[in-house]
């Protein structure tokens, strides 16, 4: 596992540094408004939302690893039902932060929530188009941008092992040698 695939790529470092600081803002967000909400009795609106926050960096951990170990293309289907399902959560999950902000029964711990949430939902949504295309996609070409320092030598995260050979002159066929007689006199 390398972490030069992840570092060398302007697309994939720039959403994983947004991932993670969405994920973290919502962590906050949701601890806080756990620890508001401990005073009510039977409406505790986020008790059971912590498995999806899990699942949120379950998600990002995995997509992560995969663009370090280079095997995106091996595993690019997985990936996009995990991202969807992670992208559905976020946004049920920004309805309810907004619907509880908006009513006024939470302070602005949600709407430290809400913003986190609004950045993965963002996030996971990239991730779900730069999956979903087709590799030689302008999509694909263009989160595939490489930092100057790393461009030589390195393959793309997303194709992985499995990119397309590098043009190179024409593959030699053998010639068959025809038998020549000669006639004597």
């Amino acid at each position: 596992m390398s972490l030069k695939n992840l570092l060398s790529h302007y697309f994939f470092l720039a959403t994983a540094i947004l991932a993670v600081t969405g994920w973290v803002l919502n962590i906050i967000g949701v601890s806080l408004l756990q620890k508001q909400n401990n005073g009510w009795k039977n409406k505790n609106p986020v008790s059971l939302n912590w498995f999806w926050h899990f699942y949120y960096l379950f998600c990002i951990v995995i997509f992560l690893a995969t663009i370090a170990m280079s095997r995106v293309h091996t595993y690019r289907l997985l990936l996009l039902a995990f991202l969807t399902a992670a992208f559905v959560f976020t946004v049920l999950d920004c309805d309810g932060a907004y619907n509880r902000n908006a009513a006024g029964d939470i302070e602005n711990n949600g709407s430290t929530s809400f913003a986190g949430l609004i950045i993965l939902a963002i996030t996971f949504a990239l991730w779900i188009i730069v999956l979903g295309s087709a590799e030689n996609s302008r999509i694909n070409q263009a989160a595939n941008l490489e930092l100057p320092l790393h461009k030589r030598g390195r393959t793309s995260p997303v194709a992985g092992e499995h990119a397309p050979p590098a043009p190179g002159p024409p593959a030699v066929t053998q010639m068959h040698e025809t038998p020549v007689t000669v006639v004597q006199p």
